[in-house]
């Protein structure tokens, strides 16, 4: 029969690896919020050139509009 100290030792021994293993668990979730949070930030970057490339596109077909009016025009 365990005696209560070995009950309790058991116990705080448990304790004591899962407060190892959530620290690992958290250690998993750290790394892992940095790495979504740079994929993040190329995707926010790569979206910025983008629509500024498609505002380019726009003033380019603005610009073969107008030309397009211009010869039609005359």
């Amino acid at each position: 029969m365990e005696t209560v100290l070995e009950k309790l030792d058991k116990k705080i021994t448990q304790m004591s690896q899962n407060y190892l293993n959530l620290q690992e668990q958290n250690k998993i979730l750290q790394n892992e919020i940095m790495t979504i949070k740079a994929q993040n930030e190329n995707q926010k970057i790569k979206i910025e050139q983008l629509e500024e490339e498609l505002m380019k596109k726009e003033i380019e077909a603005e610009e073969i509009v107008k030309k397009v009016e211009e010869i039609l025009g005359q």
